[in-house]
Protein backbone atom coordinates (compact mmCIF):
# COMPACT_ATOMS: atom_id res chain seq x y z
CA UNK A 1 0.00 0.00 0.00
CA UNK A 2 2.65 2.55 0.94
CA UNK A 3 4.58 1.66 -2.34
CA UNK A 4 0.89 2.54 -4.27
CA UNK A 5 0.89 6.10 -1.99
CA UNK A 6 4.74 6.90 -3.12
CA UNK A 7 4.42 6.25 -6.64
CA UNK A 8 1.45 8.21 -6.66
CA UNK A 9 3.20 10.76 -5.17
CA UNK A 10 6.27 10.51 -7.34
CA UNK A 11 4.37 11.02 -10.32
CA UNK A 12 2.17 13.71 -9.32
CA UNK A 13 5.54 15.76 -8.57
CA UNK A 14 7.26 14.84 -11.88
CA UNK A 15 3.63 16.13 -13.98
CA UNK A 16 3.63 19.28 -11.54
CA UNK A 17 7.58 19.91 -12.24
CA UNK A 18 6.92 19.15 -16.13
CA UNK A 19 3.86 21.51 -16.09
CA UNK A 20 5.68 24.40 -14.28
CA UNK A 21 8.93 24.13 -16.71
CA UNK A 22 6.13 24.14 -19.91
CA UNK A 23 5.24 28.06 -18.37
CA UNK A 24 8.88 28.63 -17.48
CA UNK A 25 9.83 28.15 -21.21
CA UNK A 26 6.92 30.37 -22.31
CA UNK A 27 7.48 33.05 -20.16
CA UNK A 28 11.20 32.89 -20.95
CA UNK A 29 10.54 32.88 -25.02
CA UNK A 30 8.17 36.20 -23.91
CA UNK A 31 11.44 37.60 -22.61
CA UNK A 32 13.13 36.40 -25.26
CA UNK A 33 10.99 38.00 -28.58
CA UNK A 34 10.46 41.65 -27.32
CA UNK A 35 9.71 43.98 -30.69
CA UNK A 36 12.71 45.92 -31.28
CA UNK A 37 12.49 48.30 -33.88
CA UNK A 38 16.37 48.07 -35.16
CA UNK A 39 17.47 48.97 -38.54
CA UNK A 40 20.24 46.99 -41.14
CA UNK A 41 23.52 48.07 -40.68
CA UNK A 42 24.59 50.50 -43.07
CA UNK A 43 21.12 52.15 -43.46
CA UNK A 44 19.72 55.39 -42.71
CA UNK A 45 16.22 57.04 -42.48
CA UNK A 46 16.69 60.15 -43.19
CA UNK A 47 14.36 63.15 -44.40
CA UNK A 48 15.48 64.36 -47.50
CA UNK A 49 14.79 67.06 -50.24
CA UNK A 50 14.93 66.80 -54.52
CA UNK A 51 17.25 69.76 -55.85
CA UNK A 52 17.72 68.62 -59.19
CA UNK A 53 17.03 66.14 -61.30
CA UNK A 54 18.48 65.31 -64.59
CA UNK A 55 17.90 62.14 -67.23
CA UNK A 56 20.15 59.86 -67.92
CA UNK A 57 21.56 58.91 -71.15
CA UNK A 58 19.94 55.23 -70.82
CA UNK A 59 16.49 56.74 -70.59
CA UNK A 60 15.60 54.28 -67.39
CA UNK A 61 17.51 56.42 -64.58
CA UNK A 62 17.98 59.79 -63.84
CA UNK A 63 20.78 61.77 -61.78
CA UNK A 64 19.07 63.06 -58.86
CA UNK A 65 20.85 65.43 -56.25
CA UNK A 66 19.55 64.86 -53.21
CA UNK A 67 20.08 66.85 -49.77
CA UNK A 68 20.01 65.15 -46.34
CA UNK A 69 18.00 67.43 -44.11
CA UNK A 70 17.48 65.52 -41.17
CA UNK A 71 19.10 62.34 -39.86
CA UNK A 72 15.97 60.69 -38.36
CA UNK A 73 17.60 56.57 -37.48
CA UNK A 74 20.77 54.74 -38.66
CA UNK A 75 21.44 51.32 -38.24
CA UNK A 76 24.72 49.75 -36.91
CA UNK A 77 28.02 50.32 -38.99
CA UNK A 78 26.86 52.94 -41.02
CA UNK A 79 28.83 56.19 -41.54
CA UNK A 80 28.10 59.42 -40.14
CA UNK A 81 25.75 61.32 -42.18
CA UNK A 82 26.13 65.67 -42.27
CA UNK A 83 22.84 67.27 -42.23
CA UNK A 84 22.47 69.43 -45.12
CA UNK A 85 25.03 67.49 -47.23
CA UNK A 86 24.42 66.86 -50.71
CA UNK A 87 24.40 63.31 -52.61
CA UNK A 88 24.22 62.72 -56.55
CA UNK A 89 22.49 59.23 -57.35
CA UNK A 90 21.90 57.75 -60.05
CA UNK A 91 17.80 56.16 -59.52
CA UNK A 92 15.36 54.07 -61.34
CA UNK A 93 13.17 56.14 -63.26
CA UNK A 94 9.99 53.72 -63.09
CA UNK A 95 10.22 53.40 -59.30
CA UNK A 96 11.12 56.61 -58.32
CA UNK A 97 9.94 59.52 -60.85
CA UNK A 98 6.44 60.54 -59.97
CA UNK A 99 7.27 60.84 -56.03
CA UNK A 100 10.75 62.96 -56.45
CA UNK A 101 9.72 66.29 -57.84
CA UNK A 102 12.59 68.92 -57.64
CA UNK A 103 11.40 70.48 -54.56
CA UNK A 104 9.57 67.74 -52.75
CA UNK A 105 10.38 66.84 -49.25
CA UNK A 106 10.19 63.09 -48.55
CA UNK A 107 11.85 60.54 -45.54
CA UNK A 108 13.44 57.53 -47.31
CA UNK A 109 15.41 54.74 -46.26
CA UNK A 110 19.03 54.99 -47.30
CA UNK A 111 21.92 52.31 -47.94
CA UNK A 112 25.27 52.69 -48.20
CA UNK A 113 27.51 51.26 -50.60
CA UNK A 114 30.95 51.62 -51.83
CA UNK A 115 30.56 52.74 -55.49
CA UNK A 116 33.07 51.52 -58.49
CA UNK A 117 35.12 54.04 -60.43
CA UNK A 118 32.80 53.94 -63.16
CA UNK A 119 30.54 55.99 -60.62
CA UNK A 120 32.67 57.36 -58.74
CA UNK A 121 31.01 60.56 -58.83
CA UNK A 122 27.85 59.62 -57.50
CA UNK A 123 27.39 59.36 -53.66
CA UNK A 124 27.48 56.06 -51.70
CA UNK A 125 24.19 56.55 -50.34
CA UNK A 126 21.18 54.95 -52.25
CA UNK A 127 17.84 55.34 -52.15
CA UNK A 128 15.78 51.99 -51.48
CA UNK A 129 12.80 53.17 -50.50
CA UNK A 130 10.27 56.22 -49.56
CA UNK A 131 8.70 56.16 -46.39
CA UNK A 132 4.70 57.22 -46.16
CA UNK A 133 4.76 59.26 -43.55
Amino acid sequence: MSIKIAFILFTSLIITNCGSSKKGSENDQKKLDPVVDTMSPGTALVEFEVIEVTPAEDKNTSIYKIKFINVIKVGSSTPSIQKESIHLMRLNNEKFENDLLVGNKKTGLFNYEEQIQQFADQSNWKLIHITKA
